[in-house]
């Protein structure tokens, strides 16, 4: 998956590192970390609990307890947080990482810009399978600058993958709609294909997209249910209507735009004509939607409303002037239904099918969606909060490890400048993302305490974060280098990544040091080096680099004399 040109990796540390650890480490004790004094909100239900301390060992919460009723455990890092406020980490349950955007390193750009703006997972709607499982598997390690991931597989009608001009990007050159990750369903077999291949390839669900009949998205369901997984649709996969999905089984409704479709007394066949529809003109009532709410909500089916997307839609330029006319107002029409069906005991997950852009938007969409949940539907900043925490993690099956702060969770938090409760928009106010346990500073690149900066090469710092490289397993380290250093071409054994805090990051390729042709990284970039490629590295004013990976690391140096530490060698 990831290719040359993603993010970059540092070179010359691992010598540097050795040389600081004095050789080959023993594994790290157990990671401890106490959160001192913030205010909780753990979404269990319970009142906000002031003043408390949140342990965490290994990733997970270990205990919660009021500040001061027990010392630090020794060797425990502590953070500082009176003042601030707790919140399980946000929840985006309607993410697109890989499609549209098929380019390696604008993706990892949207994952960190997630990540940073304080989503720590994310249920993806439909995708690249191969990518996103790659993803997913990495994502797991708290270190790694990206949410969790949860995708699916999309289902549809065997005619759709051939029409859609996305698929082909996705299909690694196999045959469209008979794919683990994008499968053509039109039989009782074919639903059947579609669960078993996707349990097999690891999605957490089956996504029904469109063109499939009620009868065959009742198979779909029970099959996928039947192998545990579970079951998103959009509200309407046309012929088969909102109503016909909640009998399917079906969990989750995505698009409240797509409701209207219900009141219509015949569909289309197919997912383009659909597109075309006037559903729009007649504002949504208890005597249109009464009876699907009271269905959604005694069957438990949820909605993901999507309504910062229904928002977009309805003001783009192709509502307004161009062939999608029949969008315009669809996004007060959406928010009317989404304000019914909150009123009727319907439950909510909150998507955004669009999730910001990273270097143009301040915040991912998700915090304007809870915002719009607040100012236009109806719910408390509780209510909103709860959308894209606990239910969110119950939609995913996750709820054990996601969702709330409680002992035994993933140690997955978002830590607030300010009380969410009195301002859902507080949301936006980050001061640190935590994920596994792992803090992820949005701030400048020493704002993490408790760092240990020990000299390294001549000239340079470096401070362990986690893990020990030279030994086996996950380890990151962050390198601190002067303005005009140059490492001399060298090769790793292992893949890491490299994420630029501060300053320019120069990586130059091949066997000689040319500073002439070197790439330059600004801050905030990033670029993957794979093992064994030989490379060189410099900075252009003071840099500090966080590199990441999988060990056992090291560093060569194609000329033995260049390695910084042939000094301290005897001769």
């Amino acid at each position: 998956m990831p290719s040359a040109r993603l993010p970059l990796i540092l070179a010359a540390v691992i010598g540097c590192v050795a040389g600081l650890l004095g050789g080959p480490a023993p594994s790290p004790p157990a990671d401890l970390l106490v959160l001192e004094g913030p205010t909780v909100l753990d979404m269990t239900g319970a009142p906000p609990r002031p003043a408390t301390s949140i342990l965490i060992r290994d990733g997970r919460v270990a205990d919660l307890y009021p500040t001061g009723s027990a010392p630090p455990p020794p060797g425990a890092r502590v953070l500082e947080l009176r003042g601030r406020h707790a919140i399980p980490g946000l929840i985006d349950s309607h993410v697109h990482l890989t499609s549209p955007t098929v380019e390696s390193r604008r993706q990892d750009s949207l994952a960190r810009f997630l990540l940073l703006g304080g989503v720590t997972a994310i249920r993806d709607m439909a995708g690249d399978g191969v990518v996103l499982r790659d993803r997913a598997l990495a994502a797991r390690a708290g270190s790694t600058p990206s949410p969790r991931i949860f995708f699916s597989t999309v289902v549809a009608g065997p005619e759709f993958f051939a029409r859609d001009s996305r698929a082909p990007e996705i299909a690694h050159g196999g045959t469209l709609g008979r794919l683990p990750w994008m499968r053509g369903v039109s039989t009782e077999e074919d639903a059947v294909a579609a669960a078993a291949g996707a349990k097999e390839f690891g999605s957490t669900g089956i996504k029904a997209y469109a063109e499939l009949s009620p009868e065959l998205l009742r198979s779909v369901s029970r099959e996928a249910h039947a192998r545990g997984l579970k079951v998103w649709s959009h509200a309407s996969v046309v012929p088969a209507k909102p109503s016909d999905a909640v009998a399917a089984g079906v969990d989750v409704l995505s698009h409240a735009h797509m409701l209207a479709l219900e009141s219509m007394e015949s569909l289309p066949q197919t997912y383009s004509a659909a597109l075309g529809l006037r559903a729009h003109d007649r504002p949504p009532t208890t005597s249109t939607l009464g009876r699907l709410f009271e269905e959604m909500r005694g069957r438990g089916t949820r909605l993901d409303a999507t309504l910062f997307i229904a928002r977009r839609l309805a003001q783009g330029r192709r509502a307004q002037e161009g062939d999608l006319s029949n969008l315009r107002g669809v996004d007060a029409w959406a928010i009317a239904a989404a304000r019914l069906a909150h009123q009727a005991g319907v439950r909510f997950v909150a998507g955004t099918d669009v999730s910001g852009t990273p270097g143009q938007d301040e915040r991912p969409t998700l915090h304007e969606e809870l915002a719009i949940y607040v100012e236009e539907v109806g719910m408390t900043p509780a209510e909103a909060l709860a959308t894209a925490t606990r239910n969110a993690a119950q939609m995913l099956g996750a709820q054990g490890d996601l969702g709330t702060i409680a002992p035994g969770t993933l140690a997955d938090l978002l830590i607030l400048e300010a009380d969410p409760l009195a301002d859902i928009r507080n949301t936006r106010r980050i001061a640190c993302v935590i994920k596994g346990g792992f803090v992820h500073e949005v701030g400048g690149p020493d704002s993490r305490e408790g760092l240990d900066w020990q000299p390294s090469w001549p000239g340079t710092q470096l401070a362990l974060v986690r893990g020990t490289p030279s030994a086996k397993g996950p380890f990151v380290f962050r390198f601190r280098m002067p303005d005009g250093y140059w490492a001399h071409p060298h090769r790793h054994p292992v893949d890491a990544r490299i994420r630029v805090l501060s300053g320019t990051y120069l990586a130059g390729f091949g066997a000689v040091l040319d500073p002439a042709s070197a790439e330059a990284i600004p801050a905030g970039g990033e670029i993957l080096f794979e093992a064994e490629r030989i490379h060189s590295d410099g900075a252009r004013g003071e840099t500090v680099i966080e590199v990441s990976g999988e060990g056992p690391w090291g560093v060569t140096f194609l000329d033995p004399e260049k390695d910084p530490a042939a000094a301290k060698r005897p001769r």
